[in-house]
């Protein structure tokens, strides 16, 4: 919920995101900090791959497998 705007270049799911708690059942938050757990693995698992890509490659390569949901707001403030 923090970053959005025409400067926004990626996001990702921030409403009721599925989370393991410490005593194993399932709860449903939301939040920045349940969005940055995404692109933390997405990023992981390019690294897997790929070990040698630097931090830019792997955000070009997110921004560019990611599909555009952009849209005009209600609102008018976008």
């Amino acid at each position: 919920f923090s970053s959005f705007g025409k400067g926004l270049s990626m996001s990702a799911p921030g409403s009721d995101i599925p989370g393991l708690m410490p005593d194993g059942n399932v709860s449903y938050l939301s939040g920045t900090s349940m969005a940055t757990t995404y692109v933390a693995a997405a990023a992981g698992l390019l690294l897997s791959k790929n070990p040698t890509l630097k931090p830019n490659q792997v955000g070009n390569i997110l921004q560019s497998t990611a599909d555009n949901i952009s849209f005009t707001s209600v609102d008018g403030t976008d």
